[in-house]
């Protein structure tokens, strides 16, 4: 259930950073086995300070549930740093934090038009986006690997 919240410097593809997250936090195993509860949205800052000189960030929260023990936040969060890591990028400073939803005042509402997880190839539904973040991510490395997009 977690929603992820990326926020980043603008001068960073968001939509490079999204299937990162959605990838770190399905190979937690800590959510829906086809990640149809792993929310994840980005903010991208042109104002900011990162101390004395300006260089570039990635700051993940997910916010879960409470109810998680210290080592399975511990998990989730090195599991999204990891694939952030997969980026490379240089002078970037790259956090992640995991952040407990108290339960007692969470609530939620999903219009009935969603819950149907309409689909008959592909009217939308989690597994086929989900196959297709991985096609994305998958593309990006190839095309770093053949140096037809460079590195931030």
């Amino acid at each position: 259930m977690p929603h992820s919240i990326v926020e980043h410097s603008a001068s960073l593809d968001g939509e490079l950073i999204l299937p990162l997250v959605f990838s770190g936090a399905m190979t937690s195993a800590l959510f829906e086995a086809d990640g149809s509860d792993i929310k994840v949205r980005s903010i991208a800052y042109q104002s900011y300070l990162t101390g004395q000189a300006t260089s570039e960030f990635v700051h993940v929260v997910l916010k879960i549930l409470s109810g998680r023990t210290p080592a399975q936040k511990q998990m989730l969060s090195r599991s999204v740093l990891a694939q952030l890591q997969t980026l490379e990028l240089p002078r970037c400073s790259l956090t992640v934090e995991v952040v407990d939803i108290e339960r007692a005042s969470y609530s939620k509402w999903v219009s009935e038009s969603w819950q149907g997880k309409v689909c008959a190839a592909c009217g939308h539904c989690n597994a086929h986006k989900f196959a297709y973040l991985k096609w994305v991510l998958t593309r990006i490395r190839e095309l770093y690997e053949h140096q037809e997009i460079s590195r931030c």
